[in-house]
């Protein structure tokens, strides 16, 4: 490899972006993608904390007779 490397750098400096650019794009892609489940497991979670919340005030402002 050293011998690419000291006879064409600029190809194989092309040739290891080739390579290396699937996987950035598919790391940034999975981060995103990870990052968008746990938006949506913390807004999940605020909603089902707010419906436990406005279940527990009608509970205390209708008295059961």
């Amino acid at each position: 490899m050293s011998f690419l490397t000291a006879l064409y750098p600029r190809v194989f400096s092309i040739l290891s972006a080739m390579f290396l650019a699937p996987f950035v794009v598919f790391s940034g892609l999975m981060m995103s993608v990870f990052a968008l489940g746990l938006f949506l497991i913390s807004v999940g979670a605020l909603m089902a904390i707010g419906k436990q919340v406005e279940d527990a005030n009608l509970k205390v402002l209708q008295p059961s007779n």
